[in-house]
């Protein structure tokens, strides 16, 4: 069986769900399931693409010799982890050890996905519990001690600018929400 033959519709459909829920992200509309599938299809299509290239190395190897093809490559590697940098800290965390190959595709799934978890942070909350209460009063657009009577009105007493979202919660991720919500002013 032709590698092509069963490759390309894997491409084709990755494809059609990313711009779907491409779509979908870039218009906001918030869908988890939307999320997880759109990192799922970029996975398939990114293996799909190594699949397809290298059952087509002979073909391929002409373009990839020479000195421009090297440099091309070499720049191109490196404007792509410039690019990824600031995604670092969103990063799911790697997978135990052994559990590499099965788990690469659903690495990408949000876990609530997976486990159903309604104690585990949602993916947006996940990245601000390290943020200082000041860094959250600036993205508010509050005056820190706006921020802080704020906070103090609604029973978070004692916490100060230098102190993160996850510490004045105590790891709770509703009161976490929570303090996010005063700082945005949803009371």
């Amino acid at each position: 069986m032709n590698v092509r033959s069963w490759i390309i519709p894997i491409g084709i459909g990755a494809v059609s769900l990313l711009l779907i829920t491409g779509i979908q992200l870039a218009f906001r509309v918030d869908n988890p399931v939307g999320r997880g599938l759109h990192m799922v299809a970029g996975a398939w299509l990114v293996a799909a693409g190594i699949i397809l290239m290298l059952s087509r190395a002979a073909v391929l190897r002409p373009y990839l010799e020479g000195r421009f093809a090297v440099w091309a490559m070499a720049l191109s590697a490196g404007l792509l982890g410039l690019t990824a940098l600031p995604l670092l800290p969103l990063m799911p965390p790697p997978a135990p050890p052994g559990m590499a190959a099965p788990v690469l595709p659903l690495g990408a799934v949000p876990p609530q996905l997976l486990v159903g978890g309604e104690d585990l942070p949602p993916p947006g909350i996940d990245g601000l519990s390290s943020t200082r209460i000041g860094q959250l009063a600036l993205m508010a657009g509050l005056r820190d001690d706006e921020l802080l009577s704020r906070l103090s009105a609604s029973g978070y007493q004692n916490v100060t600018i230098d102190q993160t979202i996850a510490f004045v919660a105590h790891g709770d991720v509703a009161r976490e929400r929570r303090i996010v919500q005063i700082a945005f002013g949803s009371q």
